[in-house]
């Protein structure tokens, strides 16, 4: 039925313009709830409200004067409104003042490194503007003969430690903030230092540049400067020293190219002014010398996260490096900086991050082998109408829905507080039918029976959520719904695994799922499982990952849901991950064997097909593989920087397992037992699973550049993980019983001064159904089961496609959705996208046409009830009762006044005609509502 509203009224509270937006819905609501729904103006700027507004101000303005002053917080009444831009000191919804802050704390300079400084105001919800640069700002030092402050910079005068002073000058009075200033001597110019950092700053050895693996122009350079020894011969001994002039420094071929003296394609990379300049020259005029420094032990970045008051887009960042003999240099100006955003922002070489429009981004900072990044929010406008279906301002408990009780959930309370520091308002909960209809296809795969979904919208009880719940936690279509996501996930496919042996697997990961077996321990089993795919089937891990490189790449990102495949030739160059983490991860699975058994592929010459058993163990060698970098034989290590404290810090050297024991199961207890990477990814999979997006995003690529979207609630479900013994369904049970998951789905703004409210969970992710429910509810709303086909073997056919242990056969409807052949380990292969193919498919594909004309579909049963209802049959079903029945059954709703009145219209004229006639309209019908957005969408 077509809902009707009441009017909305909006009221305008200058007098509390600085009052946070839910003591201004308070107020509003408590004043005009006799009149109808209201809402802050300071979100909806419609003219006909404002006026309203204004004429309902001015009949209550002595009742707002007398009623306001005591339910004011006591520290702003009497405060003067204020509106925040870019040029004021006011930080955040309601301050008056912020505080001063310096960062870094303790500032590191040398005649070579000069001390950049970021000087923030902070409101006290945390967000900050960047005052740097403002002329209200001023500086001073404890002892001004140590430094002096230029440019953004403190510049070395003489050895010492001193505290250094800023200032800012308000309309209401200075603030003042303190930091410690280090005045160091700088040590002499080190190639592997000075010379690689600028060349990886000014981008020269990258791939698209000179670190190509054939180079550019004739030069080549190890990608990133991964390998000095390797650059210092091709800068400064290969052909003749023709790069370096040692009589004429400044003649360098390294130096005029860089600097455009000479016509260089790569265009100018530095000024001659430059520090980079000065450095490479003095390394020259000291003779080329192959030096070395102190290596980088860690790279800190400061702040490690910022939020930028709305209306402001400038920020600034602070890359500081700890050296192996204690130093500390800030290296802001000698660090490479990308941002995770291709466009929208500008990054400036001395740290400065000026944005074009609101974003959520990470800026990674790269120097020499350190790596590091910091996250930087630049809030929305929220000042702007809000996207329809936001509840404005509201907070979990303030429009609890009657039936649910979930709204104090921890999950909730988290997302709560971080959009409240977004300035995002959080979606109102999805009514009823959406809820239930997500619930089952996000559980189990399928769409609710109409009698399902009017039980539960028949239930008034305030455990009905729990009790739906829990059913479908304990329903085998859970069960088939995870062992088709592992299956996924460890590339079970039918050419190599054969079809019985992929069968197996898929059956093995559902009997793991259906008894809540720890996720710790059956991983565990996985990866260190031996003997016949077909007596122990979680050893087909390995019929698949039958590569040692292959088996550690696909380990780490399936398990740990990290990349490492770029460390295979050279150190990651957007992650901490080196050569020597891929090869000693790698070096666990050189000592496989294979031996197959009865193995009669088609063709005989195709040896990517294994059709029978296969037998995998281990040979009596020593573990070990060739790393080319060392140009050595390396043993089985794990990845560092993986465990939790409690855990012994020689998990990370070389393992050399007991004799009781083989390297792979080394390798189970190494990545299970007190990983927290391992608890992180397997906490963010399962939150994609019930999202479809993660807290990390995409859920395999974890990397500092690439950071939680909300890091305390990806700390909370790992938490809650380890509590609840690593069970998937306990997990589970907690995020479906919050009201996160029950939220409504809205469309995004496309107003780029508005932060999205997806990727913090503030509304449910609208996206397309995934391949297998969408052909199983088409099968359901029609009541035409498709035959799915796997494997070679005949007696391989199923009719649900979330129960099908392999790949069809043929590409197909699955295929033209998205259903990932399972040839990589990688999200990415499952496609969400939308397409013309797939148009093309429910509009006028054989699958959907085929089902609706199917002569014994559910449309039959409702044509000879029809057809008897005209004769006067009271207990047949009336046109009302099928088009409802048919709205049930596709959209887990019934159809509106306007829907069943079209419907009826269309049907009415046909209920007396032949059979034949009334089936063709129940076939449009039918067609429309699986061509619906509202079918193919799961909101």
């Amino acid at each position: 039925m077509e809902s009707t509203t009441r009017p909305v009224f909006t009221l305008h509270l200058p007098t509390v313009s600085f009052v946070d937006n839910r003591l201004c819905n308070r107020l509003c609501n408590r004043l005009c709830s006799r009149f109808g729904r209201t809402a802050c103006l300071n979100s909806h700027r419609s003219a006909p409200r404002f006026f309203l507004g204004l004429l309902l101000k001015l009949l209550l303005k002595l009742l707002l004067a007398l009623w306001l002053v005591p339910m004011a917080p006591s520290d702003v009444r009497g405060a003067t409104p204020s509106v925040i831009t870019p040029s004021e000191t006011s930080v955040g919804r309601g301050e008056q003042a912020g505080s001063l802050k310096i960062l870094p704390e303790i500032l590191h300079t040398s005649e070579r490194y000069p001390a950049q400084v970021a000087v923030l105001l902070v409101g006290s919800d945390g967000a900050a503007i960047d005052v740097t640069g403002q002329t209200q700002l001023t500086w001073e030092a404890q002892e001004p003969e140590l430094a002096r402050f230029e440019a953004g910079r403190w510049i070395a005068l003489k050895t010492g430690t001193t505290q250094i002073t800023a200032r800012y000058e308000q309309p209401s009075g200075s603030i003042a903030a303190q930091a410690t200033l280090h005045v160091a001597a700088d040590s002499p110019v080190a190639f592997d230092r000075e010379v690689i950092s600028t060349l990886t700053r000014s981008g020269c050895n990258l791939g698209t540049c000179h670190g190509n693996l054939h180079g550019k122009g004739g030069f080549r350079l190890s990608l990133r400067g991964d390998d000095p020894i390797f650059d210092y011969y091709r800068l400064a001994v290969e052909f003749g020293q023709r790069r370096i002039d040692a009589f004429d420094p400044s003649k360098s071929l390294i130096l005029t190219k860089a600097t455009a003296a000479q016509a260089h394609q790569g265009g100018k990379r530095f000024s001659e002014d430059s520090s980079h300049y000065r450095a490479i020259l003095a390394w020259i005029d000291q003779g080329a010398m192959q030096s070395s420094a102190p290596s980088v032990t860690s790279l800190e970045v400061f702040p490690a996260s910022q939020r930028i008051v709305q209306g402001n887009r400038l920020a600034r960042i602070i890359v500081q490096a700890r050296f192996a003999d204690g130093a500390v240099r800030d290296v802001t100006s000698w660090s490479r900086l990308e941002p995770s955003l291709p466009s929208g922002v500008e990054v400036r070489g001395d740290g400065t991050i000026e944005a074009e429009h609101a974003m959520d981004l990470s800026i990674g900072a790269t120097y020499l082998d350190g790596r590091s990044a910091s996250r930087i929010v630049f809030l929305g406008d929220s000042t702007l109408n809000q996207v329809s279906g936001l509840a404005q301002g509201s907070l979990p408990g303030e429009t609890d829905h009657p039936y649910d009780h979930s709204y104090n959930h921890p999950y909730d309370r988290t997302i709560a507080e971080q959009s409240e520091q977004l300035q995002i308002s959080l979606a109102d909960r999805a009514d009823d039918g959406m809820f239930i209809r997500r619930l089952f296809l996000a559980t189990v795969g399928r769409l609710p029976s109409p009698e399902e979904t009017l039980e539960y919208l028949a239930d008034r009880s305030p455990m009905r959520n729990d009790r739906w719940i829990d059913q479908l936690l304990a329903d085998p279509g859970f069960d088939y719904a995870w062992a088709m996501r592992w299956s996924d996930l460890v590339r079970n496919e039918d050419k190599v695994m054969s079809s019985r042996g992929a069968s197996l697997l898929h059956e093995w990961l559902r009997e793991q799922i259906a008894s809540d077996r720890p996720l710790q321990e059956w991983i565990g089993e996985l990866v260190s499982s031996l003997g016949s795919t077909y007596e122990n089937p979680p050893a087909s891990f390995y019929r698949t990952h039958r590569d040692a490189e292959v088996a550690a790449e696909s380990s780490a990102q399936v398990f740990l849901g990290v990349r490492i495949a770029c460390a295979k030739c050279h150190n990651h160059p957007f992650d901490r991950w080196k050569q020597d983490d891929y090869y000693g991860l790698a070096a666990h699975f050189t000592t496989l064997e294979r031996k197959q058994i009865d193995n009669k592929p088609k063709d005989a010459l195709d040896k990517h097909v294994i059709t029978g058993d296969e037998v995998i163990s281990l040979n009596d060698k020593k573990p070990q593989i060739k790393h080319p970098g060392r140009s050595k034989m390396v043993g089985p290590s794990g990845l560092g920087s993986v465990h939790t404290q409690t855990r012994d810090a020689s998990a990370t050297q070389e393992l050399e397992p007991p004799p009781s024991r083989t390297v792979l199961q080394d390798f189970a207890s190494w990545l299970t037992l007190d990983n927290r990477q391992f608890d992180a990814n397997l906490a963010n999979r399962i939150w994609y699973q019930y999202f479809g997006r993660g807290i990390v995003e995409p859920p395999d690529d974890f990397r500092e550049s690439n950071p939680p979207s909300n890091p305390e609630l990806l700390e909370q479900l790992a938490t809650d993980m380890r509590a609840e013994g690593y069970s998937l369904k306990r997990l589970s049970r907690n995020i479906l019983a919050s009201s996160t998951f029950a939220r409504a789905s809205i469309a995004e703004s496309s107003d780029e001064n508005l932060l999205p409210t997806t990727p913090y969970f503030a509304s449910y992710p609208l996206r397309r159904l995934a391949a297998e429910p969408l052909i199983d509810a088409i099968s359901e709303v029609t009541g035409v089961p498709s035959p799915l086909r796997t494997g070679d073997e005949d007696n391989s056919t199923v009719y649900s496609a979330m129960r099908m242990p392999g790949i069809p056969k043929k590409p197909g409807f699955l295929t033209t959705f998205g259903k990932p052949n399972r040839l990589l380990v990688c999200e990415c292969e499952r496609s969400s996208q939308i397409s013309l193919g797939q148009s093309l498919a429910m509009t006028n594909g054989v699958e959907i046409r085929d089902k609706i004309a199917a002569p014994s579909n559910r449309l039959d049963g409702y044509v000879q009830q029809l057809q008897l209802h005209a004769k006067g049959d009271s207990s047949a079903m009336s046109p009302e009762q099928v088009i409802e029945e048919m709205f049930l059954r596709a959209l887990s709703r019934k159809p509106s006044q306007r829907e069943l009145r079209s419907s009826l219209d269309a049907l009415e004229p046909t209920a007396d005609s032949d059979r034949a006639a009334v089936r063709v309209v129940l076939e449009d019908l039918l067609w429309a509502l699986l061509n619906s957005k509202e079918f193919m969408m799961l909101r």
